[in-house]
């Protein structure tokens, strides 16, 4: 099972882990709080089955400081006007932007940011293939 927290609930479970120590004790406390939402929704089963767990806090990662991107106010001004799309051109064939940011059509979602991993790796094969070519 999985649990992607945004907004107020990522913040607020983010400040319970920073207040039990942070680390493995604020990933424990983060954990336990899932569990006893679980246990309210499933009769008290989920900690009875439950074997093991995982807390990426994505907001306190130095590299991604946050999770998923959002639309904002003119975003997407028409289907050929958009940020996303501007955000997805490289720049002097030297630095490629990709990420579910990126992606027009899939925005805010896994698959979206694979989606756009995948086209800027295609970008960059296509500029060496075209340099060795050249040479």
């Amino acid at each position: 099972m999985m649990c992607y927290l945004t907004g107020n609930n990522g913040i607020k479970l983010s400040e319970m882990s920073l207040t039990a120590g942070g680390g493995a004790a604020g990933n424990e406390k983060i954990l336990s709080e899932m569990l006893k939402d679980l246990d309210g929704l499933f009769g008290g089963t989920a900690s009875a089955s439950y074997l093991d767990g995982v807390v990426q806090d994505w907001s306190s990662d130095p590299y991604v400081q946050g999770s998923y991107s959002y639309s904002m106010l003119d975003t997407y001004k028409s289907s050929y006007d958009s940020k996303r799309k501007q955000l997805a051109e490289p720049v002097e064939d030297q630095l490629f932007f990709a990420g579910e940011s990126s992606n027009h059509m899939n925005p805010a979602s896994v698959p979206g940011a694979l989606q756009e991993g995948e086209r800027a790796a295609n970008l960059i094969d296509e500029l060496f293939r075209k340099a060795s070519t050249i040479s």
